[in-house]
């Protein structure tokens, strides 16, 4: 029986593997430990068009194992859905996730320069505007 909270091992040894989705990879969370096991990671989508409600697809690093995924919960794909003014960026949201917001003329920031200390740029949905804060996760923008 496995442990709760623990992954199973996928058995995964190679890419070819990886068969149960799109662009399957097998990864290997931490090298030469042995305490974790290999996983498969899929792809959801390959361009925003197999995104549903608008949302961008994100590709992964080539370095990573992170999956392409849908980002959801933004309010842009694209600069031009933004208007003339504005223009589409990605922004930390909670729990190191990301999701595209368009920037304005009424934004307190434009990226991580523009705030002070260890604070980032990023969106405030509250505020429904870019602003200085605490980051999410990490520097995203």
């Amino acid at each position: 029986m496995t442990p709760p909270h623990s992954a199973p091992p996928s058995g995964c040894d190679a890419d070819a593997t990886c068969t149960a989705g799109k662009n399957g990879r097998c990864y290997t969370p931490v090298s030469g430990c042995g305490c974790a096991p290999n996983i498969c990671t899929y792809d959801e989508c390959f361009s925003d068009a197999e995104c549903a409600d608008g949302s961008p697809c994100e590709c992964r690093a080539a370095f990573a194992y992170e999956a392409n995924v849908c980002v959801k919960n933004g309010n842009c794909r694209v600069d031009t859905d933004c208007g003339a003014a504005g223009y589409c960026s990605p922004s930390g949201v909670s729990n190191c996730m990301t999701a595209y917001f368009c920037h304005t003329p009424d934004d307190e920031c434009v990226d991580a320069a523009d705030c002070s200390g260890d604070h980032e740029c990023a969106f405030d949905a509250a505020a429904k505007r870019w602003k200085c804060g605490p980051g999410t996760c990490g520097p995203v923008g």
